[in-house]
């Protein structure tokens, strides 16, 4: 981080806002290949992919998307993410430079019936079902996923699904450059879910599709749905505190 003009502020980073996220099964073996050693997949082969419309941050308005595949390092059970994307230049920053997410700038938006979600009344005022939530992700001129869904059911808990957890925490891949360009610091790091302090305000849940364009810089792609699981459309909040360092390379 340049010293004398830093991009963004210390920890703690606080978001609020938007969150439709699908939960489905993938192909084992591309999970095992996209799983840095030494974590193991879990054996269920789950994915959760997502778009967040945070309108309330530490840093103005902010979108993002990304995949978290369910994953174990030792005995902590969380989930590892390969991919995702930001419309923040101070929140991409931060992300890469702290923890290690794999944050790529581009367009993302998280459309309700036709036209940019106000707020979830809208969504009780026309019965949830009646019309369709779609988050996109787009890059390069690609639109990398889109994800729908049908809000089908108001629910009193905050699960993406019934029984389905994240696990313990996120798991990031690090990687910081020395002058000559290879690795100075490559380690696994942590953020455990105990520290965001996540409040779910509300959460709707129904089926659900998900389609890739296929993209050479993007490889999200490869993550295709073997199985749809559900949906879940919720309005949140939490806070980025630090994390830890999980396993040195170097």
């Amino acid at each position: 981080m340049p010293a004398s003009n830093p991009l963004y502020p210390p920890l703690p980073h606080f978001f609020s806002g938007y969150t439709l996220s699908i939960v489905y099964e993938s192909d084992p073996k591309v999970i095992r290949e996209l799983l840095p050693e030494p974590l193991e997949p879990d054996p269920r082969n789950l994915v959760v992919i997502n778009a967040q419309d945070l309108r309330w941050s530490y840093c103005g308005p902010v979108s993002e998307g990304g995949v978290w595949i369910l994953a174990r390092y030792k005995d902590i059970k969380g989930a590892y993410m390969p991919f995702m994307y930001m419309d923040s230049d101070i929140a991409l920053a931060a992300g890469r430079e702290v923890l290690g997410y794999p944050k790529k700038f581009a367009k993302i938006s998280l459309i309700f019936g036709g036209r940019a979600l106000g707020s979830t009344q809208e969504i009780d005022d026309v019965g949830g079902a009646k019309e369709i939530l779609t988050g996109t992700v787009s890059r390069g001129g690609i639109k990398i996923y889109k994800i729908n869904m049908a809000l089908t059911e108001k629910s009193n808990t905050d699960e993406l699904i019934p029984g389905f957890s994240l696990g313990e925490g996120s798991i990031f891949l690090k990687i910081i450059p020395d002058v000559d360009g290879k690795p100075l610091i490559q380690q696994l790091t942590f953020l455990p879910s105990a520290t965001l302090d996540r409040k779910v305000y509300e959460t709707w849940r129904g089926p659900a599709t998900i389609s890739f364009e296929e993209s050479p810089s993007d490889p999200i792609y490869r993550l295709r749905p073997v199985k749809i699981l559900g949906g879940a459309f919720q309005r949140v909040e939490f806070w980025i505190r630090a994390g830890k360092v999980l396993h040195k390379y170097t």
